[in-house]
């Protein structure tokens, strides 16, 4: 065999391998993993990207599902799967959602940004009095009537809405960005489908929705936020199995703490 021939095959070998190890590397990029931390908490990484959203909450009477105590001991001290979150969201400042002491302590122990309406701020900054330490690690979101926020922080971009809780409770849903997905978790929004046709939120191309129960079997409200998969969350117990029959294909509903979820790219 000449020398220009073993040459031309070596290249054509080198090449299947790094053509092989391209395809192996955006295969692993294109999954999205999310986690069931309770009520509406999920846990949500892809590639070097990780953001939780409504993880720190307890004591809610309502029999919604809750974090265990070990999750958020270890998210508090940004402990194990917690220990790399890039961002931390509450989207409302109810308590099945969102515990004052627990943010401020996860707060007061790392350097994770976080996003929190002004009654959320409101609730950490009247109840500690070194709130100025942590001051910084928080952006609050604009909850006016058409209230929109956008920032990036590090390889993640959020879009912070208003979206109504139907009530004067400040509630912000998240259009989020990483590793090449588009995310949205309403929190609590109201049946309303204006809450989403104000941001055109249907031609956003979303890859992933967090959406309230409450929202099963709506079809304008699901046309309005039109994602590609729905996950059904805020789920008391009473309610749980009584709906399977209203699921329509790529819809899932979380129920059972650290059940997990791994979204691809179709």
């Amino acid at each position: 065999m000449s020398t220009g021939k073993k040459k031309k095959n070596k290249f054509i070998v080198c090449l299947f391998f790094i053509t092989a190890a391209f395809i192996n590397i955006s295969a692993q990029e294109s999954e999205l993993h999310i986690k069931y931390i309770g009520n509406m908490g999920v846990l949500i990484s892809s590639e070097d990207s990780k953001i939780l959203i409504d993880a720190l909450h307890q004591g809610n009477p309502w029999g919604y599902g809750e974090p265990s105590e070990e999750t958020i001991t270890n998210i508090i001290n940004h402990k194990n799967e917690f220990a790399d979150v890039n961002i931390f969201f509450a989207t409302h400042r109810h308590i099945d959602h969102f515990n004052n002491k627990f943010v401020y302590e996860f707060l007061k122990n790392g350097k994770c940004k976080t996003v929190l309406t002004q009654q959320a701020v409101d609730d950490i900054k009247n109840n500690y009095k070194d709130f100025e330490r942590i001051k910084s690690l928080i952006t609050v979101t604009d909850n006016s009537e058409n209230g929109i926020i956008n920032f990036k922080h590090e390889n993640i971009a959020v879009k912070a809405m208003n979206i109504s809780h139907g009530n004067t409770t400040q509630n912000t849903g998240y259009l989020i960005e990483l590793g090449g997905f588009k995310i949205l978790h309403a929190g609590d929004a109201a049946q309303e489908p204006k809450n989403f046709t104000k941001y055109n939120i249907a031609k956003e191309n979303i890859d992933v929705a967090f959406l309230p129960l409450w929202f099963l079997d709506e079809e304008e409200l699901l046309n309005a936020v039109n994602a590609k998969q729905v996950i059904f969350v805020h789920v008391s117990k009473d309610e749980i199995g009584k709906y399977d029959n209203l699921l329509k294909k790529n819809q899932i509903i979380f129920t059972k703490l650290n059940d997990e979820f791994v979204y691809k790219k179709k």
